[in-house]
């Protein structure tokens, strides 16, 4: 079990590209090397460009696509 909340929400065309197993066991080692604190929550989502750009719009009033959007918690 993980020491961290991990939440992965992948696309359906894109799942049999994304091994989600291996991708949490990655994320989690990495918040581990970089000392985050345990009980930490990440959510990645894996999408395309055109709910990446409704997302963007939504929260940042960028109307375009971009690689990677964050959110404080």
């Amino acid at each position: 079990m993980s020491a961290y909340s991990i939440h992965l929400n992948v696309r359906r065309a894109y799942r049999p590209l994304v091994p989600s197993k291996r991708l949490k066991r990655a994320i989690s080692q990495t918040l581990a090397a970089h000392q985050v604190r345990h009980g930490a929550a990440l959510t990645l989502i894996v999408t395309d460009d055109q709910t990446v750009q409704q997302l963007n719009r939504a929260h940042r009033g960028v109307d375009a696509p971009t690689d990677i959007l964050s959110f404080p918690s």
